[in-house]
């Protein structure tokens, strides 16, 4: 995967989790991941690279449903600019959970 791919989901898991109606803070997200925060903020920056499972766990997290854990994926892999996955309507949708269908 390139770099683009994960600074991707590292701005959307970052949009996701301040979104959120009950805000969670980096701690909490990785107390359910089971990683540090420092982590999470890493993954958020796009310096590590998020494995499949914890990316699913985190879209479980949020409630997100399997059929549009793959439109994600497939938005992050084919976006190569950030403001551009940002304004995706698909990821609006997510963000702003479901009201952008």
């Amino acid at each position: 995967m390139t770099t683009t791919f994960y600074k991707n989901v590292g701005l959307w898991m970052r949009m996701t989790r301040d979104s959120q109606p009950k805000k969670r803070t980096q701690t909490s997200v990785a107390k359910h991941l089971g990683v540090t925060f420092q982590q999470i903020q890493k993954y958020e920056k796009g310096v590590n690279n998020i494995s499949l499972k914890k990316f699913y766990d985190v879209c479980k997290l949020y409630n997100i449903s399997d059929n549009m854990i793959g439109d994600l994926l497939r938005e992050f892999a084919t976006t190569p600019d950030i403001e551009d996955m940002i304004a995706s309507p698909k990821i609006l949708q997510v963000i702003d959970g479901g009201k952008h269908e």
